[in-house]
């Protein structure tokens, strides 16, 4: 018996990428073998078994049943292309051992010899957010970036461009005059006294 575990990290990942599904997002693994078998024995046969037909499916005849034991070994195992669960436990069979008077009816019976120690587990080694802290540290040790760079940036071209763009502030008229102080100037009166002016332009 083998356990796989695998993180929240890996929904970050496509179904392709990560080779497994959560439970909550698409049928599980017995919906999907199931489903796809039907598919192959409606490929090949054009009917499926009165276990497996529903309303809309067409059941097979008692003359159709040849076809189905013809490729039963094609039909019991296709080939589909069904993700495991992210989260999942394989059983591995050790001893295959048959029984002829079993009080049960069962003709066989399985038995794991050992208990399992080893665990996998599914993680993220190197994601997004790694790929975004592993850029923001080059830029800033060669260009001296940094996020109070980038708060500049969105605020220059976001809040300061709309504020200088759409909001109007009321044109007021000024009055401005210039005044300079000239330095005064002797003049000589009648009386031989000096007169100083300022004047003031």
């Amino acid at each position: 018996m083998k356990m796989t575990q695998s993180t929240a990290s890996l929904r970050l990942l496509t179904r392709r990428q990560r080779g497994c599904i959560f439970s909550d997002e698409e049928e599980t693994l017995d919906c999907c073998i199931l489903r796809c078998q039907k598919r192959k024995i409606l490929g090949i046969c054009g009917c499926l078994p009165w276990f497996l037909a529903s309303s809309e499916e067409p059941e097979c005849s008692i003359q159709q049943y040849s076809c189905l034991i013809q490729h039963a070994d094609r039909l019991q195992h296709p080939k589909c292309n069904c993700r495991l669960p992210c989260r999942h436990i394989a059983y591995d069979c050790i001893r295959f051992i048959t029984k002829k008077n079993f009080k049960l009816r069962s003709s066989c019976e399985y038995v794991i010899s050992h208990w399992p120690t080893v665990q996998y587990q599914r993680k993220t080694l190197f994601g997004w957010l790694d790929l975004l802290v592993s850029f923001g540290g080059v830029a800033g040790l060669f260009l001296g970036y940094s996020l109070l760079t980038s708060v500049e940036f969105i605020y220059y071209f976001t809040l300061r461009s709309y504020c200088g763009a759409v909001l109007n502030t009321p044109n007021q008229r000024h009055n401005i005059v210039r005044l300079r102080t000239v330095k005064p100037k002797a003049q000589m009166n009648l009386n031989g006294k000096q007169k100083y002016y300022n004047y003031i332009q």
